[in-house]
């Protein structure tokens, strides 16, 4: 296993509205950080990426903007 060798893995799962793939890591994951866009902050899409990760029991810890 990464983590038995690592002090921290920091996966990029890229979006996650484009499938089930980034929820599904972030489940495996110990902390999971949401990141988007400053001007897309109160879409829907952000509000729906977090609910995805919600149900997976992968809910995010923090969030990042980038502009």
């Amino acid at each position: 296993m990464v983590r038995d060798g690592c002090d921290l893995v920091i996966l990029d799962c890229g979006l996650a509205l484009n499938g089930p793939d980034a929820a599904l890591i972030a489940s495996q994951a110990d902390a999971t950080l949401l990141v988007s866009q400053r001007d897309r902050l109160r879409g829907p899409s952000v509000v729906h990426a977090t609910e995805l990760l919600e149900k997976a029991n992968a809910a995010p810890v923090g969030l990042v903007l980038a502009s």
